[in-house]
């Protein structure tokens, strides 16, 4: 494995690390009275990206990632977002000229916007908007020789979700305007938003 996708990585996820510590060390204290909902929450979610793998004759197919997000609810119909998503590409063999690696991966900070609910449903809907960072590379072995190539760029994601009474799940679908592609995610959070 090449050191500077290693270090790039480690990099991106002590940032994203440091500011998750950061944002609950600094909102639990905030949590104290009974009226006070739970302000920080983690969430894990399976990620399905429609431009997130790279097919044989390299052109880019549907993909799989897992991505680890915190939500920081601001207030009761708005909060943010930060995410990590990382994608699990298959390697593909170059006929005979040795295999590519790829690492597809997107750290996100979105806001979501709450439209008011009804209390009949159990289900409220939300609006996504936020800022990407997108990076992927490709690593290609020849006989001793490792050839490196990477590409990252900023964008903007749009979408919409659904989540429950408690926001405890969510299903969101977004637009990635940096990868061109649409995402699908399934979101469990750990903390119930009371």
């Amino acid at each position: 494995m090449n050191s500077h996708r290693i270090v790039t990585t480690m990099k991106i996820l002590g940032i994203y690390i440091t500011f998750v510590i950061f944002t609950f060390s600094t909102s639990y204290g905030q949590a104290t009275n009974s009226e006070a909902s739970t302000l920080v929450r983690i969430g894990l979610n399976p990620v399905i990206g429609t431009k997130a793998d790279v097919n044989d004759d390299l052109t880019m197919s549907e993909g799989f990632g897992m991505a680890v997000r915190s939500d920081i609810s601001i207030s009761r119909r708005f909060s943010v977002v930060p995410e990590f998503i990382y994608y699990f590409p298959t390697p593909i063999n170059t006929n005979g000229f040795g295999g590519v690696d790829f690492t597809i991966w997107q750290f996100n900070v979105n806001s979501n916007f709450f439209i008011e609910k009804n209390p009949v449903y159990p289900i409220s809907a939300y609006l996504i908007g936020g800022l990407s960072y997108n990076y992927a590379d490709a690593e290609r072995r020849i006989s001793e020789f490792d050839v490196f190539e990477n590409v990252d760029d900023l964008g903007a994601n749009f979408g919409v979700g659904l989540t429950g009474r408690r926001r405890i799940l969510a299903a969101e679908v977004k637009y990635d305007t940096a990868f061109d592609q649409i995402t699908f995610s399934a979101v469990i959070y750990f903390g119930a938003y009371n």
